[in-house]
């Protein structure tokens, strides 16, 4: 019995991959596998019980998705920003305006965020 992880946060990605590994494979093998493998225990077990695996598994991907989303539209703001910051270098512009150039990449940045926070 696996008693090693109270929060199904807290399982290491390879521990969870292996499982996952291990289901799939079982899959694969036919009903005696499956009927093994697929089980729910009493208490739960958060790194061997089939749903939760596969439901930390989803939510993982869902994150990691987010992230790159968020990391991308990071980068675009920076991509946007750095051009305008060169050119108000080479002009000698003043704090002033570079701030400003800063500023609006971050709102442009919040902005994104904010619209991707509210897709499913």
């Amino acid at each position: 019995m696996s008693e090693r992880y109270r929060d199904r946060k807290d399982i290491p990605n390879s521990v969870l991959a292996d499982r996952l590994d291990a289901l799939s494979d079982a899959v694969t093998k036919g009903r005696e596998a499956v009927a093994r493998e697929f089980t729910m225990r009493v208490p739960a077990e958060n790194d061997r019980d089939a749903d939760l695996v596969l439901s930390e598994a989803a939510d993982r991907i869902r994150r990691v998705g987010l992230a790159a989303e968020r990391e991308n539209t990071l980068m675009a703001a920076i991509e946007y920003a750095l051009p305008v910051l060169k050119e108000a270098a080479k002009e000698s512009a003043g704090a002033e305006q570079v701030c400003f150039v800063l500023s609006d990449a971050v709102d442009q940045y919040r902005k994104q965020l904010e619209h991707n926070e509210g897709e499913p």
